[in-house]
Parts: structure tokens; sequence; C-alpha cells
């Protein structure tokens, strides 16, 4: 195991090229200003429990030609709702109390935006 990580390592990042403005929902700034930085700080995590899921699941998908892994990715993204609520929760975990209340409020859309979020990441990543 590493040594401890700088606090530098555990700062959210800045996400450029947000939508700004009166026409921007309280959703939408929440997910630009919260869910995008964490889900960019923990992206090397996402990789790797995904990973290993495909390794649990003996899915291997360089045997697959890119249209059919990004299939193969989407259906999983459908079925295994298991694996949603376990990427959610990588990052409903970073949430501070005050955020944690919003998203608790706002859950249902809000969950649309994260596994939404983190199934654009995983397929760029893996297609």
């Amino acid at each position: 195991m590493e040594g401890h990580k700088s606090m530098k390592e555990f700062t959210r990042p800045k996400i450029r090229n947000l939508k700004t403005g009166n026409q921007v929902t309280n959703e939408e700034k929440f997910q630009n200003e919260v869910i995008r930085p964490i889900a960019k700080l923990k992206y090397n995590l996402f990789e790797c429990y995904f990973k290993k899921y495909l390794n649990e699941k003996n899915i291997n998908l360089s045997e697959l030609i890119k249209e059919q892994q990004e299939a193969k990715i989407l259906t999983i993204f459908k079925k295994d709702n298991t694996l949603k609520a376990d990427l959610r929760g990588l990052i409903i975990g970073v949430f501070t109390l005050k955020e944690y209340e919003y998203y608790i409020s706002n859950s249902k859309n809000l969950n649309k935006r994260i596994n939404f979020i983190i199934e654009k990441r995983i397929t760029s990543t893996f297609i």
C-alpha cells in the first residue's frame, strides 16, 4: 500500500466550459459543480472497479469489435443495477453533508445524471 496522499490529490478538480447563468437548473448546477469534478477525481477508481467487474464476469471486451464493445457496455449499464449502485456510491461517498442532503431530496434525477456520466467515462475508456 502506498504512503499517505497529499491533500492536493483529494482536491476536486475544476471543470472548464460549464454552462452557467440563469438558464441552468439547480440539478445541472449540482452536476457541474459537484458530480463532474468528483467523477474526474475518481476516474481511476471507476476504471479499476470496471476492470475487476469485467474479470469477475469473464467478459473480454478486446475480443469484440468497437460497436460490439459499446453495445456490451451499454447492456451492462442497462441491466446491472448493483454495478450502477456501486459506482454511484463512489461518487456519493465524497459528498459533503450539505451536498448529500441536496442529493437525498433529488436522488431520482441525480442518479440518472450520475449513471450517465459514469457510463460515458467508462465507455470512452474501454472502447
